[in-house]
């Protein structure tokens, strides 16, 4: 419900959200504005099959528009999965547009464990959401980093061992392994 008060041109409207208790008999949803240009994943894949990467001033452009909507977001709520999957590209103005709130709370709630909603998609979590911390916009500053770091070089700045997807691989390379420097994988 906090997501619908956020009014900004880079967050995805949330039109009406049903908890499961306003209307007998249906189950809980969400509807929001509708957003068809897919996602930044998908810019990141076009950048890959082409072989290029953005230009500079593109990086700048889209850094820009999800900082000003990690900033309306970060004035309410901790949105804890910002990833290129949920950013969404309008296709007319190619304006970005941050979503999914699934996985959103309050500044400073406890940290769920990950059997319930889960803590976020692991290449983009915060070191602190792996040791359970409080949920504050630093966790958001993170994955941002992270989700920057990526759209400049089409890869992440941290990796576990080769083969080694699983939860403990993930916290330990964000807790125990210096970051890709980025003036090494992108030379401007």
């Amino acid at each position: 419900n906090l997501a619908k008060d956020i009014d900004h041109p880079n967050v995805v409207r949330v039109l009406h959200v049903n908890s499961g208790k306003n209307e007998s008999g249906i189950p809980p949803y969400i509807v929001m504005e509708f957003v068809d240009g897919g996602t930044l994943r998908s810019v990141i894949e076009a950048h890959q099959a082409a072989g290029s990467i953005p230009s500079a001033d593109e990086l700048i452009g889209m850094y820009i528009q999800i900082a000003e909507g990690m900033k309306a977001i970060n004035e309410k709520i901790v949105h804890r999965d910002l990833k290129p999957e949920n950013v969404l590209v309008d296709k007319a103005s190619r304006r970005l547009k941050i979503a999914d709130f699934g996985l959103a709370k309050l500044a400073d709630a406890a940290t769920r464990s990950e059997t319930f909603k889960g803590w976020g998609t692991r290449p983009y979590q915060a070191p602190e959401a792996f040791e359970l911390g409080s949920n504050t916009p630093a966790m958001d500053f993170y994955a941002a980093g992270v989700t920057f770091f990526e759209l400049a070089t089409l890869n992440w700045p941290i990796q576990p061992k080769l083969g080694d997807n699983g939860s403990l691989a993930w916290r330990n390379a964000h807790l125990l392994t210096p970051p890709i420097d980025l003036r090494n994988a992108r030379q401007d």
